[in-house]
């Protein structure tokens, strides 16, 4: 939003920007039964004093679950005592009030009970599962699904046997005192981070030979892609892996999960760590029974790639920067969408392109409706029309901002790009690509201050052309033909970049026929003064 204001002596005008977010959120409260979040508001005090405003963002984006530790030293504070304690109380409480369900990470050690870090011995692992157990008749009225340590794989000195004593003792424990508990192993494992992705594998294999599906309920991994697209990314061959060996060891009926998954936005960028995450969903479909994403708020500490793996900003204004503590991030809107437009949606195909950098993948709606979510990983915008057997659809962008766009010669056009689309409507079983109603003669403009440039369109009949446009650019009326349309676009002072011009197209029914969107920069007027090389004064 920007803000102006005008001094009434000397006439200066002065522009603030400031930003906000509208949540497109489900207006009946339901989460997403596969999808969860990391946070640290217990390990962390991360938000800790505006806990149930916090927790009320995480329904609000639609998220079921709520994974963190409750550390060892935390609920066994003196050798032998077990307590839960009043601030993990209040934390399920207001999970419980949000309809959200914790997925209790039992972590770390205690040198309190044994001096070991992780606990491998035989006393040790006995004692570890012995506070598992406890904690689980403790909060059986909260939860009954734990997780066993976090990441023992990336642990030195340690072996995959090791872990598996760790399970067995946890597992055997537990069982013998709440059957209903649900104990997931692995927890970490084949993390697909460069050169250690084979290692990591060949950690798991080893687990799985040692006999961990024995004590173990389900299995969860964390399979990380840093920096690459999600389309290019060995983490669903990581998934597939962990798959093909529950299948080799007869465990093919358990769950398996994902209790850490996400990007840095300081790898990829905040916009592209929106868009990675939700053409991650749209491919992965129900892969797996759950994905916990890390992390819900933006971390503050000495890990720039650590503070920015957040959904929403930091809660003070040092840690947020520029921007409102608190406030949300791309991926924070995106995900709020996906779970309100996407609950209980099921794949259905993903459907062949004639570009290979297009990606289209069909769903089935919980309402009955047909949803297609359509991007393109070339870098460049692209103009598609689809015959889709309707006669209209509803175009929401990745955000949730929506259009009805009625089929032009009985296609329905769009734009895609990085950021997915969903088109959504009732469709025949056969969809077929066909040439696009309008192609831009570029997809961005840009020019000084109080300069003009011309926007010229391509279009395959005469159509009437509406404009929204950013405060401080204004077009001429269009000249429009039967073969396009040009016109004038004047920069005016103030304008900022990563702006876009909207237009939105109609034919001469005046139905919408397409929405497109033009981005324009302002390139900043620089004066300067000369002088000589051997400029004298007098």
């Amino acid at each position: 939003m920007y803000l102006s204001a005008r001094d009434k002596q000397s006439g200066d005008v002065f522009y603030k920007k400031t930003q906000f977010s509208v949540v497109h959120a489900r207006e009946d409260g339901r989460t997403n039964p596969i999808i969860g979040i990391d946070d640290h508001i217990a390990n962390k005090k991360s938000g800790l004093n505006v806990l149930d405003d916090k927790v009320n963002l995480m329904q609000k984006a639609g998220l079921s679950y709520y994974r963190e530790e409750y550390n060892w030293d935390d609920y066994e504070r003196s050798d032998g005592v077990y307590k839960h304690d009043a601030l993990h109380k209040k934390i399920y409480e207001s999970l419980a009030d949000h309809n959200i369900k914790p997925l209790v990470l039992a972590a770390h050690t205690n040198r309190v009970v044994k001096n070991e870090n992780p606990p491998v011995s035989p006393a040790a692992a006995d004692r570890y599962g012995s506070y598992v157990a406890n904690l689980s008749l403790d909060i059986s009225d909260i939860t009954n699904e734990f997780e066993i340590f976090n990441e023992f794989n990336l642990r030195d000195g340690v072996t995959p046997q090791d872990y598996v004593n760790m399970c067995k003792a946890a597992y055997e424990k537990t069982k013998a005192v709440n059957k209903d508990t649900v104990i997931y192993a692995l927890s970490g494992a084949a993390i697909p981070s460069g050169s250690t992705l084979e290692k990591q594998r060949e950690w798991v294999k080893q687990c799985f030979e040692n006999g961990i599906t024995d004590y173990a309920d389900g299995f969860s991994i964390h399979p990380y892609e840093f920096s690459g697209m999600p389309e290019t990314s060995p983490t669903f061959e990581t998934v597939n892996y962990v798959y093909e060996l529950m299948n080799e060891y007869n465990c093919q009926d358990k769950p398996l999960i994902t209790t850490e998954f996400g990007w840095p936005a300081t790898n990829v960028g905040e916009d592209n760590q929106a868009y990675y995450t939700i053409r991650y969903l749209a491919m992965a479909g129900k892969l797996q029974d759950l994905v916990c994403f890390y992390n819900f708020q933006c971390k503050e500490s000495t890990s720039a790639s650590e503070n920015s793996f957040g959904w929403i900003r930091q809660s003070t204004q040092e840690g947020a920067g520029e921007y409102v503590p608190f406030s949300a991030k791309p991926i924070y809107l995106a995900v709020s969408n996906w779970n309100a437009l996407m609950l209980g949606a099921e794949q259905q195909e993903k459907i062949n392109c004639s570009d290979s950098n297009d990606y289209l993948y069909r769903y089935k709606l919980q309402d009955g409706r047909d949803c297609i979510i359509a991007w393109n990983i070339s870098g460049d915008k692209k103009y598609r029309a689809y015959k889709l057997g309707a006669e209209k659809a509803d175009i929401f962008d990745i955000y949730g901002n929506t259009n009805t766009i009625y089929a032009h010669n009985g296609a329905i056009n769009v734009e895609i790009g990085n950021a997915p689309i969903y088109i959504i409507g009732k469709f025949d079983d056969n969809i077929n690509e066909t040439n696009s109603i309008i192609v831009p003669e570029k997809n961005e403009i840009s020019s000084s201050a109080y300069e003009t440039e011309v926007l010229h369109i391509r279009a395959d009949s005469r159509l009437d052309y509406e404009f929204d446009v950013p405060y401080n650019i204004s077009v001429d009326e269009p000249i429009t033909t039967e073969n396009g349309m040009s016109v004038n676009v004047h920069f005016l002072e103030g304008q900022e970049n990563e702006e876009k011009i909207i237009m939105y197209i109609k034919n001469k029914s005046g139905k919408l026929v397409s929405v497109n969107t033009i981005k324009v920069n302002c390139l900043n007027s620089v004066e300067l003064e000369l002088f000589p090389a051997y400029y004298r004064n007098g």
